[in-house]
């Protein structure tokens, strides 16, 4: 378990199990994420739900073919702005398809992985005038922000580093690299200053870093969920226990949103990704 069943961080993500019909886990790569995710999933199943999955890091994946990384290759571990704003399309699409396959199921909840920097499916927090904005937008789907302490940040970027180094899964290869964690927390602080915040250098600090992401949600529900302990976790948050649903891009999803994304400006791209917080 992620959570020792703190009453409230563990009431807060049974009561959204029980309630939402999505909840979609916020923040930085390195605040627990995937850990959380895993653990929501078990415990809608457990309330007698029917869990389904959206993943930035599985999402991304089948974009990361070697023709298209030829024409938009990753820099420094970053993927490029046109892959990342055709996950985002894919991802929105996939909400409302998904809602409107289990429109008169309500046992099931789709849970959701959702790092916003840089753009990283913003998509799903930005209001447009589409079917699925209602949804989005409504009580029905919560945003959790995952703000672990300073000291918990630690310690799961330490575990990252051993997780990079020595996969448990396939799919934790696709985590952010280290460089990239840091370079994401420098992106917080640089926006928490332009929004009037004072923040140390170096050092994570929760309070900026949930400033900075309730300002990202702002058009929809979100919640802080404090995190300040973790168990021992065997294994990756990628392996389950039980059957699990996921969405992923088909080879055609993939073809049409990057057709779309491939057509729009790549500076306007590249404006939306670096104001991502600005809905």
């Amino acid at each position: 378990m992620l959570l020792d069943q703190d009453p409230m961080s563990f009431g807060l993500l049974r009561d959204a199990a029980r309630e939402r019909r999505c909840v979609f886990i916020a923040g930085l790569p390195g605040v627990g994420k995937s850990l959380i995710v895993q653990q929501l999933a078990l415990i809608a199943a457990a309330e007698g739900r029917v869990p389904h999955l959206l993943q930035w890091d599985v999402a991304r994946l089948p974009f990361d073919t070697p023709a298209i990384l030829a024409r938009h290759p990753e820099v420094n571990g970053v993927t490029d702005v046109v892959i990342r704003t055709a996950v985002g399309l894919w991802a929105r699409d996939a909400v409302s398809r998904w809602d409107a396959a289990h429109a008169n199921s309500p046992e099931h909840v789709l849970i959701g992985e959702t790092p916003l920097i840089g753009g990283r499916l913003m998509e799903l927090a930005r209001s447009q005038e589409d079917t699925v904005e209602p949804l989005l937008a409504g009580p029905a789907t919560l945003f959790v922000i995952a703000a672990p302490t300073a000291e918990l940040r630690r310690t799961l970027e330490a575990s990252r580093e051993r997780d990079l180094a020595a996969p448990a899964h396939e799919r934790d290869r696709a985590s952010a690299p280290s460089h990239l964690v840091r370079a994401h927390w420098e992106e917080v602080v640089a926006i928490a200053r332009a929004l009037g915040l004072e923040v140390a250098d170096g050092a994570y600090e929760a309070d900026a870093y949930v400033a900075v992401y309730r300002r990202a949600l702002r058009r929809r529900s979100s919640v802080v969920l404090p995190l300040a302990t973790v168990l021992a976790i065997n294994g990756s948050p990628h392996e389950w226990a039980m059957p699990v649903r996921e969405l992923i891009p088909s080879e055609g999803d993939v073809a049409r949103t990057l057709a779309l994304a491939e057509a729009l400006p790549r500076a306007r791209l590249e404006d939306a990704a670096a104001h991502w917080y600005e809905v």
